[in-house]
């Protein structure tokens, strides 16, 4: 009986941590060691996997969107003269011409073929960390990845079906089973997250 009483006192503790700080998502067997308002300063992948799926949705409307990029040209000059933005436009260029373009302060981001053809959109949950991040095809609006960024340099890419695809730490990118897969310069926040989620 004494069990079971300071259990369910240990519980509405949690309950009352979770009231004033926010949600968080405890498993026993990865309970972090040091929590800071609410937030472990280390993840695991499952600490990661159940925060990023967290609500998610599997379908985006893309009825509103653009199939074209109206401002391709300005963008393609971005290229040619290796800036990163254009306006309030902020460019994040990949490898064979694909690049990505959102606007400053907003929560989503057009993904572009070279040709200027929207084949993704990238919609995050907050300008605040932790960053949940949710890509959808173009034009189904069916999820392509989830990643979640706790904190700047650091990010999760998960598959639809939960696979860790990456995981971001700093410059280094590393596979499910712990392998360097690839690396990015360091530079810009937005450059890394754009980098880490395409």
């Amino acid at each position: 009986m004494r069990l079971l009483i300071g259990m369910v006192g240990m519980l509405l503790s949690i309950g009352w941590v979770a009231s004033v700080y926010g949600p968080m998502t405890l498993s026993w067997a990865e309970t972090p060691a040091v929590l800071e308002a609410g937030i472990s300063k280390t993840w695991s992948v499952e600490m990661a996997r159940d925060e990023a799926f967290r609500d998610v949705s599997r379908w985006y409307n893309v009825s509103r969107l653009q199939a074209e990029d109206p401002h391709m040209k300005q963008h393609w000059m971005a290229r040619v003269m290796k800036r990163k933005r254009v306006g309030n436009r902020i460019i994040t260029h990949f490898p064979q011409g694909m690049y990505s373009v959102s606007e400053e302060g907003s929560l989503q981001g057009m993904y572009y073929t070279p040709q200027g053809q929207l084949f993704a959109i990238d919609v995050d949950d907050s300008t605040e960390y932790p960053i949940r991040s949710y890509k959808y095809g173009y034009p189904g609006g069916r999820l392509k990845s989830v990643s979640i960024s706790p904190s700047p340099g650091v990010d999760f890419v998960f598959a639809p079906n939960g696979h860790l695809m990456a995981h971001w730490v700093g410059d280094q990118c590393y596979d499910a089973t712990g392998n360097v897969t690839s690396t990015r310069s360091k530079s810009a926040a937005h450059q890394d997250k754009a980098e880490s989620r395409y």
